[in-house]
């Protein structure tokens, strides 16, 4: 028997769907702000990517049409994948804290993408999380303050809120350009 790469840990709420991809079995605080407007499924990603994003693909294609995804670093790629593979079923990606995600061509990527990092990240390796955003087609950067590594456990409400934004705004989720930040 064959383990599987995607367990289901959590499915709370009403609404648009939005899957919450995580490398640990502990649901994202940030998810329990979510399932206030969103129906919110949580799931633990482990193993290869493409054996999680085929797994992953079935699983919320038997549940939903489609869906928002938000990746903590560890499954970033997959959410990535997924998006690529799946755009018919993935309308947004937020990936919360990512590192470098490298799955190959990601040119033809239409789906918005939102890159949320902790302001500390950004003095600590200056230009990176610019650089991050840069190489993904319509990322956008967001910063939040007071938060850093697992922002949406140390920040859930700010994470929240532009996660809420961005899942029901889609592409015309604007930042201010001015800089970049959610609740300075």
């Amino acid at each position: 028997m064959t383990e599987k790469s995607v367990q289901l840990i959590g499915d709370a709420g009403q609404g648009a769907a939005v899957a919450i991809l995580r490398a640990g079995n502990t649901p994202s605080k940030a998810a329990e702000v979510l399932a206030k407007d969103f129906r919110v499924l949580s799931y633990m990603v482990s193993g290869k990517t493409s054996a999680a994003v085929d797994e992953l693909a079935a699983l919320l294609g038997a549940k939903v049409n489609e869906i928002a995804v938000v990746a903590d670093a560890a499954s970033a790629a997959t959410a990535m994948a997924l998006a690529v593979a799946h755009a018919d079923l993935v309308k947004t990606v937020a990936l919360v804290s990512p590192v470098a995600v490298d799955i190959g061509d990601l040119s033809g990527l239409k789906t918005p993408v939102l890159a949320l990092f902790g302001a500390a990240e950004s003095t600590r390796a200056p230009g990176a999380p610019r650089s991050f955003c840069r190489a993904i087609p319509n990322c956008q950067l967001l910063y939040v303050y007071d938060a850093s590594g697992a922002l949406d456990d140390a920040r859930p409400e700010a994470v929240a809120a532009a996660l809420h934004d961005f899942v029901v705004r889609r592409e015309k989720f604007i930042v201010n350009a001015r800089h970049n930040r959610l609740y300075p």
